[in-house]
């Protein structure tokens, strides 16, 4: 069984940034969870800036990678749902 809350990471027009949602910023768990897909988007980022031998290429964020790829970075969204403990219910 799992809970309806769920933390998601994607692209803010307002922002122009990738931005993460949780159910409450106090919510410890959720804000680690949405730096750790930050960090997996970051880490892309830095890894396809350069090639082989450390020369630049022309890559340049993971928002224009998804739209060469065909893909709308708009609607991009990595998302994972809470667990219900059931020893609670």
């Amino acid at each position: 069984m799992r809970s309806k809350q769920k933390v998601t990471v994607k692209w803010s027009k307002k922002e122009k940034s990738w931005i993460s949602k949780y159910p409450e910023w106090k919510n410890r768990n959720g804000r680690i969870t949405g730096n750790a897909f930050f960090d997996m988007i970051r880490c892309f980022e830095n890894f396809m800036s350069k090639d082989i031998q450390g020369k630049r290429t022309n890559f340049t964020n993971f928002r224009d990678y998804l739209s060469s790829g065909g893909f709308d970075p708009d609607t991009f969204t990595i998302s994972v749902n809470a667990k219900i403990d059931v020893s609670t219910c």
